[in-house]
This record gives structure tokens, C-alpha cells and sequence, in this order.
């Protein structure tokens, strides 16, 4: 069996965000494409939610989007948001569990990668799951790129890449 979200594909490195924060959208991108899932007539932009996030102390220069900020930005839209962490013995099946229950809601959970053969982690929305795997949008992908959307990783890979961190965006 397998779910996929219907959730509007966007890059970090859309010419409409400022050039400046393309390298470290990851995190915004993400919560941005998560709400523009979950609410209804919305005008919110990539470029609203920097702005919002800055002015909110969401983001740490030179370190990236604090998850607790990209949870209150997400409250502020309306939405149910939270964020948790799944570090301990036998949380990972956990966290695939409550990952799982969360899209079958129709929500997105947005959690923290590492980046193969980089010290980088980096934030994706999750939009769907396998009996083997998830799906999630890439948002360091170029924008022209049209497997950006929809990729799968095994549970294998999310396993050895998840940093055990996830923010949860459901609709209220």
C-alpha cells in the first residue's frame, strides 16, 4: 500500500526567493510547501515566510531554521504543527509510525537528513510512504528539475540519513 500527498512542488533556489537565501531555504522551502498542502486560499509566499521567520528569531545565522521556529511559524498560519525527536532505543519504528499516521491525515512531516559525503544535514518534507519507504520533495533541487518531486528513499537509506528530528504540519 502506498500514500502520496497532493503537495505543490517548490525549490529553494526559485529565482522569487533573493539569491542570498537560496543556500539555507531548505528548512523554509519545506514548512512552505507543507502549508501550502494543508491550508486553504492561502497568498502566502517563500519570501513571506523568510521575512516572517527572521522577524520571529526562527533562524540562526550560519547554523539554519530552528525547528521550534519553524513550528510557530506554522501555528501562526493556522495549522497544527509540532515537532518531536526520536533519539532513543527503538524510536526510529516509532518515528516511522508516527510519520506515517500524520500523512495518512493528509499532513506532512518535514524532518532532518544528513547529506551524503557532506557534514550538511538538511530539511525535507515527507509527502508520502511505502510498505518499503518514503516519498518526500527535494528543495535543493533546481526548480527546471522534474524529478525534484516525488522521490523515494527506502527505509533502509531514511534509516541511515534521518537524524531522528521531525516537525509534524496537519491541517486543523
Amino acid at each position: 500500500m502506498s500514500v502520496i500527498n497532493n503537495v505543490p512542488y517548490f525549490s529553494q533556489h526559485d529565482p522569487n526567493i533573493p539569491e542570498a537565501w537560496r543556500p539555507r531555504a531548505c528548512g523554509i522551502v519545506s514548512l512552505y510547501m507543507a502549508l501550502s498542502a494543508t491550508l486553504k486560499n492561502t497568498d502566502l509566499t517563500p519570501r513571506n515566510l523568510i521575512d516572517e521567520g527572521v522577524r520571529e528569531d526562527a533562524y540562526i545565522p550560519g547554523v539554519g531554521w530552528k525547528h521550534e521556529g519553524l513550528v510557530v511559524l506554522a501555528k501562526a498560519h493556522g495549522v497544527r504543527a509540532s515537532r518531536k525527536e526520536f533519539k532513543g532505543e527503538g524510536d526510529f519504528e516509532e518515528g516511522v509510525t508516527v510519520i506515517t499516521d500524520v500523512i495518512r491525515r493528509g499532513g506532512v512531516a518535514v524532518v532532518s537528513l544528513t547529506v551524503p559525503d557532506a557534514s550538511d544535514t538538511h530539511l525535507v518534507p515527507i509527502i508520502g510512504y511505502s510498505d518499503t519507504g518514503f516519498y518526500y520533495h527535494e528543495p535543493a533541487a533546481d526548480p527546471r528539475d522534474e524529478t525534484a518531486h516525488n522521490r523515494f528513499i527506502s527505509l533502509n537509506d531514511f534509516e541511515k540519513r534521518w537524524r531522528r528530528l521531525a516537525l509534524f504540519i496537519e491541517p486543523s
